[in-house]
């Protein structure tokens, strides 16, 4: 005959443990403490979470040390005791080993003005803060831990600027006018959307892969700026399918915001971008398209439907004459999935304008000129430089598109050649000769 065996379980109550952790610099929870109980169970190891709260338990009751224990801070170990069915509770207050009050002021390179409510990030190997300037150009923010920070400001109408606070606890940040968005910084770009999906969003682009594993999204944004953002059409998670994040049944658009063009003569945009295009039925026929908007008045000025997945630089694209007479001028990116559906993802980066002062206005630029050979380069540039009615004191620079200074030498020949870049990562530079607060028109520069 068949036996049956009857077990009846014994339920055992657990012991608890939970608690919070504060920041003793400013009071507030700290994320990211580790709190480690010295038992001989399976390891009681949890993390404080974004309120400061941390839970754990085990099952066997008795007398242990809790070690609560964050980068930068003292080290405390508490004890306590686990009891079945009880939930011990501890508090703690972390010290920091050693923490600072960080400042400083965004000005305009020329006025030495204040550039009100400029965006600021300062930054390390190991933390960041996304900071607003007020009215008067000025940023704070209080007891942090002590570390090599360096800084970025922006602000819409000038060139952002990244500067090294070299173990000082403040930094004034020089801002040159222009027009220019690598996407470190939210300088105000805006969207919107006729499609289901694909929206355009900021960020770091995640890759996509195809048939044979091939690349359909590139996983990074374009090389040349010193961060990891771009504006990207439906930036999915890792692993999705091909369509699960694309522009679907409309159009996706991303506007710049407004630009102050009076005062100038002509000028160029241009920009790093990708554009993918395939699957679906039938010859994709999709495209991203670009429209200067003075006014509100559309003018289409770059329209790409061939597909890849790569980046590629758009070349100087001329602004249209009317944008020159407005103070209202934005540029529009356009992403369309046309009937019948096709997969369809786009990207933007590295964003510039570059403008001609009218004739007879209060002239930036000198009679100065530069010359470089070879240009792109994989080694060195040699810039040939002629000063033509540029005063003594003048100085050769050549920034990044941060608008961070690689390379200066004084000039003090009509004519001469340079040789530097030897040593810089690939990417765009800009050279020009300075005398006060005059300069020459830049020379782009191109490191392979």
């Amino acid at each position: 005959p068949a036996v049956f065996n009857v077990f009846t379980p014994t339920y055992v109550r657990a012991c608890y443990l939970e608690g919070t952790v504060l920041n003793g610099c400013n009071g507030f929870p700290l994320n990211g403490a580790n709190i480690e109980v010295n038992t001989p169970e399976i390891r009681v190891d949890v993390s404080s979470k974004t309120n400061g709260v941390f839970k754990t338990g085990q099952v066997t009751p008795g007398d242990y040390v809790a070690t609560i224990s964050k980068p930068g801070f003292v080290t405390q170990n508490i004890p306590f005791s686990f009891v079945t069915g009880q939930v011990a509770t501890i508090n703690v207050t972390m010290v920091p080993e050693a923490v600072s009050d960080y400042s400083g002021v965004v000005l305009d390179a020329i006025t030495q003005q204040p550039v009100p409510n400029a965006f600021v990030e300062l930054f390390s190997a190991t933390q960041s803060f996304d900071l607003a300037a007020d009215a008067d150009g000025k940023f704070d923010v209080d007891c942090i831990l002590t570390d090599n920070y360096q800084a970025t400001a922006g602000a819409w109408g000038y060139l952002s600027n990244t500067v090294s606070l070299n173990g000082s606890t403040s930094a004034n940040i020089m801002l040159q006018r222009g027009y220019y968005d690598d996407f470190q910084l939210d300088l105000g770009w805006t969207t919107s959307a006729t499609a289901s999906s694909g929206f355009w969003e900021l960020g770091d682009p995640v890759g996509t892969y195809g048939n044979q594993n091939n690349l359909v999204n590139p996983e990074f944004d374009a090389n040349g700026d010193n961060n990891q953002q771009c504006y990207v059409t439906g930036n999915g998670a890792s692993g999705n399918s091909v369509g699960g994040d694309d522009v679907d049944d409309g159009s996706v658009t991303l506007i710049s915001p407004a630009m102050d063009l009076t005062g100038f003569s002509n000028g160029t945009i241009s920009f790093y971008y990708w554009f993918y295009n395939g699957f679906g039925q039938g010859t994709p026929n999709d495209e991203l398209a670009v429209n200067v908007l003075v006014n509100g008045q559309s003018y289409p000025v770059f329209i790409e439907t061939v597909s890849g997945s790569t980046w590629r630089f758009s070349g100087d694209i001329a602004l249209p004459a009317q944008a020159f007479s407005s103070n209202d001028v934005k540029v529009e990116f356009v992403a369309t999935d046309n009937d019948p559906g096709h997969v369809t993802e786009a990207g933007v980066d590295i964003f510039k304008v570059e403008l001609t002062p009218v004739s007879g206005t209060q002239n930036p630029f000198l009679t100065a000129s530069i010359q470089a050979a070879p240009n792109p380069t994989h080694s060195d540039f040699i810039l040939s430089y002629n000063l033509g009615n540029t005063q003594d004191a003048a100085v050769l620079e050549v920034r990044n598109l941060l608008g961070q200074l690689m390379y200066t030498q004084p000039v003090d020949t009509k004519t001469g050649r340079i040789q530097c870049g030897g040593n810089w990562t690939p990417g765009v530079y800009f050279a020009s000769i300075h005398n006060g607060n005059a300069q020459s028109q830049p020379l782009k520069l191109v490191k392979e």
